[in-house]
C-alpha cells in the first residue's frame, strides 16, 4: 500500500511541474495571458 501511494505523489508532483514549465514556457508563445495556479491537496 506504501509503495502505491508513494508513486502516486511522485506521478502528482511530475505533472504539477510538467504544467508549471509549459505554463511558463509556452503560454507566451502561444499570447496566452494568464497563469497555472496549482491546487494543493490536503
Amino acid at each position: 500500500m506504501e509503495k502505491i501511494y508513494s508513486k502516486l505523489q511522485l506521478q502528482d508532483k511530475e505533472l504539477k511541474s510538467a504544467s508549471m514549465y509549459f505554463g511558463r514556457e509556452l503560454f507566451p508563445y502561444l499570447e496566452i495571458k494568464g497563469r497555472i495556479v496549482l491546487f494543493l491537496r490536503l
